[in-house]
């Protein structure tokens, strides 16, 4: 019974997701499902007997039959077996309309969860054009420009060449610790105030240091706490002299743990150019996905493609090969991962080897459920429909 929830449960969730992506491309509200409960019964039954029947030599009525002068009677004996099994469940289902999932839901995700995606099995390619929306490229005299992660836009070409080259000159991210700095700079004067004193007393030594700094000339001492953050970096040996060149040596992963260099949107000094990334919400990778189905819903259908990675026998990593993101085909008749049933059609996500659907398909899931905080799931239906 359990196995065959998991499959339904499945099912569910996935032409949930899939249902989301077609309003998107179509311009409708969102509108989440959820099942929070689910209560199960089942039950073996097991009959084991003999039975027995009873013949004459004589027909007629069944006093004969039953009668002492039937001497010539016989007896047939039939063992019979039985086994009976029953399952059912009964789930309920509750609406995600509600503050606490909406918050999550348009809240844009951080670079430490993306960090946590960032795996060798994943085309960084793949995460990326899901999860950035945007580049604002700076030059030293403050002049911008920015791409868009947008398939509809005119700069969508712009971005993907911008994205291109930063993976393949190593972007990625790290978790570094940061001592970030506590109140201002204190003197040997300050130090003596028995306020402070106690302060530092008080806090646990491992996450409160009083540390000596140096700020134009002026020498003193800070409280500074050990946080760990994440940034954008570049991992590389093969284009780390470029890299340098162009973003200076502090974008290297693992070249700093100095807060007043420190930005998580990638942020190089001042006399080179700076590139901050911006990250998008769940909210936006649906509408991002809707973007991509409408594009293959045209006329003339147009797909947004991604490269593949592997890893080089010298530890670097090379992009190969190009495939579809997300496919979404319209009444076909191919084995499907998901499949709904949306204004009059059917829309599927066909089950194929040369496309990134399936994994782009999990990535969305695991960040929907990342918005699914306890709380933003009722225990039971909000509303009662009858």
């Amino acid at each position: 019974m359990s196995q065959t929830y998991q499959t339904v449960l499945e099912k569910y969730q996935n032409n949930n997701l899939l249902l989301n992506i077609i309003r998107s491309s179509k311009n409708m509200p969102l509108s989440f499902l959820e099942i929070p409960s689910v209560v199960g019964t089942g039950n073996i039954n097991e009959t084991v007997g003999l039975g027995a029947f009873m013949y004459g030599a004589t027909s007629g009525a069944s006093g004969g039959l039953l009668s002492a002068a039937a001497n010539n009677t016989g007896q047939y004996y039939n063992p019979y077996a039985s086994l009976s099994l029953g399952r059912s469940f009964n789930f309920t289902q509750s609406s995600l309309e509600n503050a606490q999932f909406q918050k999550g839901f348009i809240s844009n995700i951080s670079i430490e969860t993306m960090t946590a995606f960032t795996k060798d099995h994943i085309s960084k390619e793949l995460l990326y054009t899901m999860v950035i929306d945007r580049f604002e490229v700076a030059n030293p005299k403050g002049e911008k420009i920015i791409a868009y992660n947008n398939p509809s836009s005119a700069t969508y070409i712009d971005f993907q060449k911008q994205l291109r080259g930063l993976i393949d000159g190593g972007l990625t991210t790290e978790m570094i610790t940061v001592n970030m700095p506590i109140g201002p700079i204190l003197r040997n004067k300050e130090l003596a105030n028995a306020t402070l004193i106690n302060y530092v007393a008080n806090k646990d030594k491992s996450k409160v240091m009083l540390m000596p700094v140096n700020t134009n000339g002026v020498k003193g001492y800070q409280f500074q706490e050990p946080i760990m953050m994440a940034r954008f970096c570049f991992d590389t040996i093969q284009y780390k002299k470029s890299v340098i060149d162009k973003f200076g040596a502090q974008m290297l992963c693992g070249a700093s743990n100095n807060p007043a260099a420190f930005n998580p949107n990638f942020h190089s000094d001042l006399s080179k150019p700076t590139v901050k990334i911006q990250l998008r919400s769940t909210r936006d990778i649906f509408d991002f996905l809707g973007q991509v189905a409408a594009k293959q819903m045209q006329e003339k259908p147009e797909y947004i493609y991604v490269r593949g990675r592997r890893q080089l026998a010298n530890g670097e990593y090379e992009s190969f090969g190009e495939y579809p993101l997300l496919i979404i085909e319209k009444d076909s008749k191919e084995k499907p991962i998901a499949t709904i049933a949306y204004d009059g059609s059917m829309y599927s996500i066909p089950d194929k080897a040369d496309t990134y659907s399936a994994y782009a398909f999990n990535l969305l899931s695991q960040f929907f459920n990342l918005t699914k905080v306890p709380g933003s799931v009722p225990p039971s239906p909000s509303v009662l429909i009858k």
